[in-house]
């Protein structure tokens, strides 16, 4: 079972990182596609267990019917190598995922991650909008302790989008 929660917090975080990468760059969008109304002020950020992870984040988010896709990037972190922060929100406002991974930097060499998914062991989330800023808040599991795998970890990210596309 704990291998299996690792595995899906893996899974979890790739295929956000993947739908949020798909949505592309903003300049083969027209103005029409994005929302500009409510232009964040805030600093995209990531904490994990009281500390603030060090990074240069690129902010991307978009939004698909109901469902807002957000997702941060640090392709260079000097701790964590390609570092994604993301989350997905449905309609009502609920968190269907939320995730951070680094290429490196985990505990005996393995990837950094941590993550919250519906249904897996030992997590919860919620989300907190104003304007174009979203905080998602949580507890999260990951494979930073091999000893134990379905360790929780507080999360808090928040996501300062400039623009949200197709919202």
């Amino acid at each position: 079972m704990t291998r299996r929660s690792s595995t899906a917090v893996a899974a979890t975080i790739a295929a956000v990182a993947l739908f949020a990468s798909a949505c592309g760059s903003d300049s083969d969008k027209t103005d029409s596609d994005k929302s500009a109304a409510g232009a964040s002020s805030a600093t995209s950020s990531a904490t994990v267990g009281g500390k603030t992870l060090d990074a240069k984040f690129e902010t991307k988010c978009a939004k698909d019917g109901g469902t807002t896709v957000m997702t941060l990037l640090d392709a260079e972190n000097a701790t964590y190598g390609m570092l994604t922060v993301s989350a997905i929100i449905d309609e009502s406002g609920t968190v269907q995922t939320a995730g951070i991974a680094g290429s490196e930097g985990g505990s005996n060499g393995l990837p950094y991650t941590a993550g919250f998914a519906p249904g897996l062991p030992g997590g919860s989330a919620s989300a907190k909008q104003d304007g174009n800023t979203f905080v998602v808040t949580g507890e999260g599991i990951g494979a930073r302790d091999k000893g134990n795998p379905t360790a929780t970890s507080s999360f808090e990210i928040t996501f300062a989008c400039e623009s949200i596309i197709g919202g």
